[in-house]
């Protein structure tokens, strides 16, 4: 009987979790938030999972990280990222060879040319229509990767323009 008990008692803490309030959560909500947390922690491999054409409901992470790409707050950053890197690319200085960083360059020239379809892909995350996360893990990805278009000099000119075109008409792309 005192095993049965505990059993009993183990089973009960499984299924409640006490909640930073002292209020008695369910399970599911931590669950909830651990999915979330390590959605974040492997965005990258989702991120690159939706690119290539992973389909988000067949996996809870992936299905979560499209979410956490689609809210508000995340296409606000996107959009301001965005604008950044056009700025900083309009307001670039000729490079000095004597200043050492650790900052991955822009590719000042390439990103001027696709100005005006970059600030097309910021407007269009800034505003409440629904948009593909496929494109959306598109954009963060290029904000993010060093070695990505946006980043290094590519040895074709209108590189960063064919990619910015791509994500663009990625961004509606069955959105329902």
């Amino acid at each position: 009987m005192h095993a049965a008990h505990r059993l009993s008692s183990s089973t009960r803490r499984h299924a409640e979790q006490r909640a930073p309030s002292g209020r008695v959560a369910p399970a599911g909500r931590w669950r909830d938030r651990l999915e979330g947390v390590v959605a974040r922690l492997l965005a990258p491999r989702l991120e690159r999972g939706l690119i290539a054409g992973d389909d988000p409901a067949s996996s809870r992470l992936l299905a979560r990280r499209a979410a956490q790409l689609a809210t508000p707050r995340s296409r606000a950053a996107l959009a301001h990222r965005l604008e950044r890197l056009v700025w900083e690319a309009a307001a670039a200085p000729p490079p000095r060879r004597s200043r050492l960083t650790c900052a991955v360059p822009v590719a000042d020239s390439e990103v001027r040319r696709a100005e005006p379809i970059l600030r097309t892909i910021a407007d269009r995350l800034s505003d409440e229509r629904p948009i593909n996360p496929v494109g959306l893990a598109r954009v963060r990805t290029a904000l993010v990767d060093g070695a990505g278009p946006l980043y290094t000099h590519p040895s074709s000119p209108g590189a960063v323009a064919r990619w910015a075109q791509s994500t663009l008409r990625g961004l509606d792309d069955d959105v329902a």
